[in-house]
């Protein structure tokens, strides 16, 4: 995983300026750490708390250096996403018997992989840099979104 990252930031330390019209990062609110309560804003600290954090931020400057756009996106919601989420990890364990989680008091904001794909495209028809959060900014306590998902396949 970590010569895989090297490969990629070295990858993206190439780019020329005049090479591309533009350059829009797929980043993640991950880098604000999990413990806030309250939407972030794009000035908020960042963290390099682990290797995949570490990794995003510095590809960020490489981006934001090339006056690229950097999106760093809420929780992705979609037809075929990955399995490997919180909600995910909450469809998977439906047939036991208790469903555990890391923390279920923590609030993650959700956000619809169609709205992710309007903005890149607006994005791509703008003139501006920088870095931009996207979510719907109201966050959503994880044991609240349990009893919804529960509730909605019947089985509450």
């Amino acid at each position: 995983l970590r010569l895989k990252a090297i490969k990629i930031i070295n990858k993206y330390t190439i780019i020329k300026p005049n090479r591309f019209k533009k350059i829009i990062y797929l980043s993640s609110s991950s880098v604000y750490g999990y413990s806030g309560t309250k939407p972030y804003s794009e000035s908020a600290q960042v963290f390099e708390k682990d290797l995949y954090n570490k990794n995003k931020l510095n590809i960020e400057k490489i981006i934001l250096k090339n006056n690229g756009i950097v999106l760093r996106l809420s929780n992705v919601l979609g037809r075929e996403m990955n399995n490997k989420t919180i909600v995910g990890d909450i469809i998977k364990q439906f047939n036991c018997s208790n469903i555990i989680l890391k923390n279920k008091s923590s609030i993650i904001d959700f956000i619809d992989i169609q709205d992710v794909c309007i903005a890149i495209e607006k994005l791509l028809l703008s003139n501006i840099s920088g870095v931009f959060n996207l979510g719907t900014g109201k966050g959503v306590k994880v044991e609240s979104l349990v009893k919804k998902m529960l509730s909605m396949c019947g089985l509450s």
